[in-house]
């Protein structure tokens, strides 16, 4: 189930189904490191490709290279929890699940080899190129080609692709935004597509599903610190809040939730780029322009893991109908019933850029922290519910990698915006690569050249 990693039908691999835990089983792994939950909800996953010594051997080697041994930790703000995403190689959530992916493919292809040359290809609105790069920078037999909207990521998240001076990765730019990128990549898995005859192709967006199962993994844990510091009892339930733009993150949690994690809502916080937000209101999905705001890796139209949520709710036809109909028209409309499920399991906000802004100087008037933009869209749609259970906003992003925003927002330079991770990028070779059209012809023509 989990080695698929994008079909060739244009689809998306979901779970054929999910473990289930019981409540006071989750509970009784209070006390438990991130590494040692991680296991045991990624086991049933990856039991039949991988021993349990084999996957724990992953783990432990992923979250070494994190600089918070926690991996995960959460911070209490006032009436807050944050749920710092960001202490991985690259400071973003990314690296959760691409440090765990990067070293997952290594394995495999040590017990089997390929037939063919390895292509892994992946899309990028900012933080999961830079993620898979540091991932898969140098592992033997893999050729790693991430595109990016050229002008359309922030100077530090491209500074972290380019400077890469490994010999396996390209930092490709491209004319357009994320969703052709995201497009373009897609249809190279397709059967009669000329990758498919040349390369093994692997995905290292999210619409690999691996990526997903290993996302899952910190809303157990946010569930279990909350625990172990008495701020909810046995019985209560949590509300996670999300900033989301390519649905991704937030269906991890609803993939948690059917695990038995015992949620309340999950909150989906997107920015003027609400496509999600207008369907989950209206039960329409329509495509419209791509705004350029603060938040980059958010600006995104076509969310691909929204498409694995509908699926659950509709079934193979008619999510086959849907998405034909936005491929033809642009826009499909979930039924009464289909509208309904949808509302039953996530709330949602668009935050404004203003709001975004404002969530930044709040938690910095609370206690002198700094939050990255991303991160403060999912604080704002917090502070706007005032009713429901305890509140755990996702902290995605390291506010260093946005520096511009965040002084712009507190009107001043702050020491936490010069993280050593990032101050030395600037010195460093650049290997930028350029694909000027968006078609699969010039994309092969790219990757036939490559060593």
């Amino acid at each position: 189930m989990v080695q698929g990693v994008c079909p060739e039908d244009g689809g998306l691999f979901v779970p054929s189904r999910f473990p289930f835990w019981s409540r006071s089983e989750i509970q009784s792994w209070r006390g438990l490191s991130f590494e040692e939950i991680s296991i045991r909800i990624l086991h049933p996953f990856f039991a039949q490709v991988l021993s349990e010594e084999e996957l724990k051997e992953i783990v432990y080697t992923s979250y070494s290279t994190f600089l918070d041994e926690r991996i995960a930790p959460l911070r209490k703000v006032k009436d807050l929890f944050l749920l710092e995403l960001f202490h991985g190689p690259t400071l973003s959530f990314k690296d959760i699940a691409l440090q765990f992916l990067g070293n997952y493919l290594d394995l495999l292809l040590k017990k089997k080899p390929a037939m063919k040359k390895i292509l892994v290809l992946g899309a990028t609105s900012g933080d999961t190129g830079s993620a898979a790069i540091a991932g898969l920078a140098g592992k033997a037999g893999m050729q790693v080609v991430i595109l990016y909207p050229d002008g359309k990521i922030s100077t530090k998240q491209e500074l972290q692709m380019v400077t890469s001076q490994q010999k396996n990765v390209y930092a490709v730019a491209c004319p357009g935004i994320f969703d052709d990128c995201q497009r373009l990549v897609k249809e190279a898995f397709k059967q009669d597509s000329p990758f498919q005859q040349e390369y093994q192709l692997l995905a290292v967006n999210s619409i690999n599903i691996v990526r997903i199962l290993v996302q899952c993994t910190y809303y157990f844990y946010a569930y279990l610190q909350l625990l172990e510091r008495g701020a909810i009892e046995e019985e209560d339930l949590v509300d996670f809040y999300v900033p989301t733009g390519n649905f991704g993150d937030v269906l991890a949690g609803h993939y948690a939730r059917r695990m038995g994690l015992p949620t309340g809502r999950l909150h989906v916080a997107t920015n003027a780029n609400d496509i999600v937000h207008r369907c989950i209101q209206n039960g329409l999905y329509e495509l419209d322009r791509v705004k350029a705001t603060i938040t980059p890796a958010m600006d995104i139209q076509v969310a691909s893991n929204f498409e694995r949520y509908i699926y659950e709710i509709t079934g193979t036809e008619r999510i086959k109908e849907l998405m034909g109909s936005l491929t033809l028209r642009g826009r499909f409309k979930l039924s009464p019933k289909e509208h309904q499920q949808l509302k039953e399991q996530f709330d949602s906000t668009a935050v404004s850029e203003q709001q975004c802004i404002e969530a930044i100087k709040h938690i910095y008037s609370i206690d002198g922290s700094v939050i990255d933009p991303h991160s403060a869209t999912a604080v704002s749609a917090a502070l706007l519910i005032k009713e429901g259970n305890v509140k755990v906003c996702l902290a995605t992003a390291h506010p260093a990698k946005f520096p511009e925003t965040v002084i712009s927002a507190l009107g001043q330079n702050i020491q936490a915006l010069n993280h050593p991770a990032l101050l030395s990028l600037e010195a460093l070779p650049k290997h930028k690569h350029h694909l000027n059209e968006l078609t699969m012809e010039s994309l092969f023509a790219f990757t036939k050249q490559l060593v």
